[in-house]
């Protein structure tokens, strides 16, 4: 159980922190939050599908209802508490299985929703992916100190039996034109670690609007939700607004979105990263026939 805050104590909100706590199914015994993780690499072909407002969105099931929030430095501190309980809940995670939504702008263009199964083991580092849309069954597959470091890339459809399997520098520019990070950047603890790096920041910008609002509901789940809105622009990095989405029962983020800052005071904030994890299963234990190039459920290349 979590001990006295001090910081909630002496601003009065220790009472309301605790009611917070109390919320939602199999709730925190200790408290969390999960990260939601960062990907990229449409790799092979144009981001081709219909453009959405943001991966999130797509998700977020608008219904009216009546939330109690947090805001200032209250809600910063909540927040805070909740990733570093990830983080030490994480640690322990060995893999996951996940569906994963991504959207970025690459090159000023917002991309097509991707929307792929995803398996992630922690040791050796290794990721398969499976495309839903667009580009339906493209495969990828990169695996730590194999394959030269190279990502597997497999085309789906009618393509997988003309174009062979690629491999691709995850690192290189080719990967780059259609992802703004690395596939050995996947997965819900870098994607923790880094909204850790952003708190710290507005932590140190006094300035920053912060927000906390609870029991928005993201593909079906009950989940905090934390804004960082910067009022101007920071030497740390280029986002004007931040949302980070904490799934009560995961006790982790299960998504994020990263803003730009709009061009002028009538323009609206450009997306810039949106990423949303659902379906989430930790710890299922795969094993190495996973992430096998020869597993004959993904044809990457026979025995």
């Amino acid at each position: 159980m979590l001990g006295r805050l001090p910081f909630f104590a002496a601003r009065g909100d220790e009472t309301r922190f605790a009611r917070l706590l109390g919320r939602g199914p199999r709730f925190f015994s200790y408290v969390g939050v999960t990260a939601v993780a960062l990907w990229a690499g449409t790799l092979l072909g144009t981001s081709d599908g219909p453009r959405v407002a943001s991966a999130v969105a797509v998700a977020l099931n608008e219904e009216p209802r009546e939330t109690e929030s947090l805001s200032g430095p209250a809600a910063l501190e909540f927040c805070r508490l909740l990733l570093h309980h990830a983080e030490h809940q994480l640690a322990d995670v060995r893999d996951l299985m996940a569906v994963f939504h991504k959207l970025e702008r690459i090159d000023g263009q917002l991309q097509a929703l991707n929307i792929m199964d995803l398996k992630v083991r922690r040791q050796p580092l290794s990721i398969y992916m499976r495309w839903r849309e667009p580009h339906a069954g493209r495969q990828i597959l990169w695996r730590e100190g194999q394959d030269d470091e190279q990502v597997l890339v497999r085309a789906g459809g009618w393509r997988a039996r003309v174009v062979p399997v690629l491999k691709v520098d995850p690192n290189g520019q080719r990967a780059r034109e259609y992802s703004r990070r690395p596939v050995t950047q996947i997965g819900i603890w870098n994607m923790n670690a880094r909204m850790l790096r952003y708190l710290d920041i507005a932590d140190g910008h006094p300035e920053v609007v912060v927000r906390m609002e609870q029991d928005v509901r993201l593909a079906e789940r009950p989940c905090f939700k934390f804004s960082f809105v910067h009022p101007h622009r920071v030497a740390e990095h280029d986002y004007q607004r931040i949302q980070i989405y904490v799934d009560y029962d995961l006790q982790i983020p299960i998504a994020c979105e990263l803003y730009g800052f709009a061009e002028d005071a009538q323009s609206p904030e450009p997306l810039v990263e949106s990423y949303l994890f659902t379906e989430v299963a930790l710890d299922v234990g795969l094993t190495d026939e996973d992430f096998s190039p020869v597993n004959p459920r993904y044809a990457f290349r026979s025995e």
